[in-house]
């Protein structure tokens, strides 16, 4: 009987995380969808939960996907720089770990993206060790 009330709760456990994450990731596209309408202080705060979220790996970079880096909005793109700086300035190992769970995913169109967001917006304000990392990053796509 033990083994079985563990594995109900595990279960349960997993459930309750996946709903979670679906949940967190659907208020999270909804705030990307609005972003030019948020105050400074909540974009600030959006980007922080976001990182957060990543490096915790509770979400993955693709929940990004909904975001046309191609077309950005020029507001919209003090925000990424800040998320993708944050992101930079992790450790390699993380950083591997963040920008790898993209790799499997047929999300072409958000990995090249990120890629040219990056080059074009971010690259040239990096510091030694962030080029360092971006490089790292962008081996795991």
């Amino acid at each position: 009987q033990p083994g079985q009330v563990l594995m109900h709760k595990q279960w349960y456990q997993r459930r309750v995380r996946e709903n979670y994450q679906i949940t967190t990731q659907f208020s999270i596209w909804d705030r990307l969808k609005d972003l030019s309408s948020l105050p400074s202080k909540k974009r600030a705060n959006l980007s922080m939960l976001i990182c957060s979220l990543v490096c915790s790996k509770t979400l993955s970079l693709s929940v990004l996907k909904i975001v046309d880096f191609a077309g950005i909005d020029t507001g919209d793109v003090e925000f990424f720089k800040g998320l993708f700086k944050q992101l930079l300035n992790e450790s390699e190992i993380l950083i591997t770990e963040i920008f790898g769970r993209l790799q499997p995913l047929p999300l072409e169109n958000l990995k090249n993206g990120i890629k040219i967001f990056i080059k074009h917006f971010l690259k040239p304000d990096l510091s030694a060790s962030e080029i360092k990392n971006m490089k790292i990053a962008f081996k795991c796509f």
